[in-house]
């Protein structure tokens, strides 16, 4: 019997013996609901805008290409709690090009309630790698992740696209 056989017999024991104990006498613990919520965005350029890139400066001294002039808040819902949850977006090109970015604080989400988590900083850290970063440049669509800082690697917890064109320009 070769390795691979004997763990395929091994499984396939194994589920058999949990099947046999699924009747209606055995306990049995809830399954997870799957993932179900909601994302919107609201921000003070409904529309779309033209956007100021400066060189910002962080806690630590850092320097970095960002603008402050977008103030984006996303409200949530979700079935589930997330001790450490952050909406973390991207902005993209009419070709897909990735150009900017921005995250939310981080928060703790309780299932059911909803939650407004809020990015005033954008954050432009591909300028100069293609022409199509450069300035000026216009995004036309927006991703929006809601996930778990920190925490297990499940993926996005909740996702949502936005087609807002926003023009990122020198001062």
């Amino acid at each position: 019997m070769t390795d691979w056989t004997r763990i395929f017999v091994a499984l396939l024991i194994a589920a058999s013996g949990l099947l046999a104990g699924c009747g209606a006498s055995s306990p049995s613990t809830p399954s997870p609901l799957p993932l179900a919520g909601t994302i919107a965005l609201a921000t003070n350029h409904p529309d779309g805008a033209t956007l100021v890139v400066n060189q910002c400066v962080d806690e630590e001294g850092n320097s970095f290409t960002c603008t402050r002039d977008l103030q984006m808040t996303f409200s949530l819902v979700l079935n589930r709690n997330v001790d450490r949850a952050i909406v973390s977006t991207q902005f993209y090109t009419a070709t897909g090009r990735l150009c900017a970015g921005a995250n939310t604080q981080i928060a703790s989400l309780s299932a059911g309630t909803p939650l407004a988590l809020t990015a005033s900083t954008v954050v432009m850290p591909f300028l100069g790698t293609s022409p199509e970063c450069g300035l000026p440049v216009q995004t036309t669509r927006m991703f929006a992740h809601l996930i778990q800082d920190g925490g297990p690697a499940v993926g996005d917890l909740l996702a949502q696209e936005f087609t807002k064109a926003y023009t990122f320009v020198n001062p």
